[in-house]
This record gives C-alpha cells, structure tokens and sequence, in this order.
C-alpha cells in the first residue's frame, strides 16, 4: 500500500506535468490520475484519523488511570499512618512496648534526635551552607552539641517514637 509521503510526492510530480500539459487529453489523463491519488490520501487521511483518534483516547485514559492510581494510593498511605498510629498507641500501653504475633514481631523504636533550629539569626557561619537560601548543616551541629559545645540557636529535639515490625517468615 502507497504511503502519504509516497502520495505527496506523486501530487508534486502530477503538478509538474500539469503546468506542463498542452493538449486537451494529457490534461484529462492528469485529473483521472490527480483523482484516483486524491481517493487514495483520502482513505490514508480516513485511516489515520481513526488512529490519531485512538491515540489521544487512549492518552486520555492513561491521565484518568494516573489520576485515579494517585488518589488510591494516597488514601493508601492515609490508611497505613492511621493503621501505624493505632498500633503506636497500643504498644505504648504495653510494659516493655514489644509484642511478637504470629507472623510479626512488633516493638517500640525511638528515632534519632534531630537538631531543631529556633532561632536561624544566633546559630554561627561555620554551621551554615550557603546555596539559594541557608542551609544549616545539621549533622555538624549535633556532633558538636553531642560532644558538650554550647551554640547559640539550637538545640537537641529527641524524636517521636515511631512503629516498627518485621515479617518473622520473609525477614522484611
């Protein structure tokens, strides 16, 4: 089957021979062959309209399911903090904040303590980066609190409790 870019060539090739033409037959036998090129684009155009058409449908879809996929899993990870918060709750009522199930072993895990910085104006230049806005370099900053030195500014927040639990079977 003859392409459209093979069916444009053959229109420029046909209106060459057009401006060409000097007899009344040569220029009858080029409308019969400009005809029978125009049917046959024609049903190129037909052909690739229906999947131009196809393809921004499924383009269409394709957003829809990103979207719908998106909000599933935000809701999710909305049930999962939720679900974490209530076995957080619980195992905070337990004495020694462990507990082993069946297929699980649950237990209670302070997380690191971070620096928080209350007041960005006192906290010395050696503690900051300088790239579009400051930035402090916080590891530098606990080490040196860790080891007993005194900064203006800041000081150690000592972090939530967070849950934690590892499939006994899997080991994940």
């Amino acid at each position: 089957m003859i392409t459209l870019y093979e069916l444009t060539e053959n229109y420029k090739q046909l209106l060459e021979l057009a401006e060409k033409a000097e007899s009344e037959e040569e220029i009858e036998l080029l409308m019969d062959t400009i005809d029978c090129n125009k049917d046959a684009a024609e049903v190129k155009l037909e052909g690739y309209g229906v999947i131009l058409s196809e393809l921004s449908n499924k383009s269409y879809y394709i957003d829809s399911e990103i979207k719908r996929l998106q909000q599933m899993k935000h809701a999710i990870n909305n049930n999962i903090k939720r679900l974490k918060v209530a076995c957080l709750e619980y195992l905070q009522t337990v004495d020694n904040g462990k507990v082993r199930t069946k297929h699980f072993n649950w237990y209670l895990q302070k997380n690191p303590p971070s620096v928080y910085v209350f007041d960005e104006k006192a906290i010395p230049d050696k503690y900051k980066s300088i790239v579009t806005s400051v930035k402090y370099n916080k590891n530098d900053i606990m080490n040196d609190l860790k080891a007993g030195i005194k900064i203006e500014g800041v000081g150690i927040k000592y972090g939530e409790y967070s849950v934690r639990y590892r499939n006994i079977v899997t080991g994940k």
